[in-house]
This record gives structure tokens, C-alpha cells and sequence, in this order.
């Protein structure tokens, strides 16, 4: 899990709205500005996964994968990356390739 200086809480999610989105293989990225240190949150709907215990696995993978990125990213976004529905099953190098790729486009790598 990440700490919790780094998630996004609930009332952050309206400045999402107006942010940048960007398109993967496997996940989506939305790009916001905040102040202070970046924050993360992965999003797993129920037409992705219809399982909680699912949705929840994804949602560790994406946190687990994200953490050797934290130190690299710009400070001062919020980012929400949202699973895509045609996933399969998706390997943790896969979700790792589409997360650089995705932090590479938006430019806070």
C-alpha cells in the first residue's frame, strides 16, 4: 500500500474532472493539477472485475507496481489510473510497461 501522503482522498476527486486524460493498453490515466506531493489511486469498476476480491487484486497490483515510480514523478498531479474492461489477465510486467508508458506520455516521468 502506499502512504497515505501519497493517495488521493475522497474530496480530491473533483479536481479530476478537469484533468488531462491518457490512453493505455490496459489502463487509462487522468492527470490533475494539485500542490504539494503527487498523489495516486487505481480505480477498478464492477464491469472490469464484478468480484471485490478481484477489483481489490488489480488495485494492489497497480499500487504495487507504481511504487518503484513514486521518486521519478513530478511533484504538484493527481493521478487516477482506471482499469480498462478488456483486460483478461493481465501480467504484473505488462501493467508495469503500460504504467511507465503512460507516465511517459503525460510527462511526469
Amino acid at each position: 500500500m502506499l502512504p497515505k501522503n501519497r493517495r488521493i482522498k475522497r474530496s480530491d476527486f473533483d479536481l479530476l474532472s478537469r484533468g488531462k486524460t491518457f490512453s493505455g493498453n490496459f489502463l487509462s490515466l487522468k492527470v490533475s493539477r494539485a500542490s504539494g506531493n503527487s498523489k495516486v489511486t487505481f480505480i477498478v469498476s464492477k464491469k472490469v472485475a464484478k468480484n471485490a476480491a478481484d477489483r481489490n487484486r488489480l488495485r494492489r497490483r497497480g499500487y504495487g507496481q507504481i511504487k518503484s515510480f513514486l521518486k521519478k514523478i513530478t511533484d504538484g498531479f493527481l493521478l487516477a489510473f482506471y482499469f480498462k474492461s478488456r483486460l483478461g489477465n493481465i501480467s504484473k510486467e505488462d501493467l508495469y510497461d503500460d504504467i511507465e508508458s503512460l507516465l511517459s506520455k503525460s510527462g511526469l516521468i
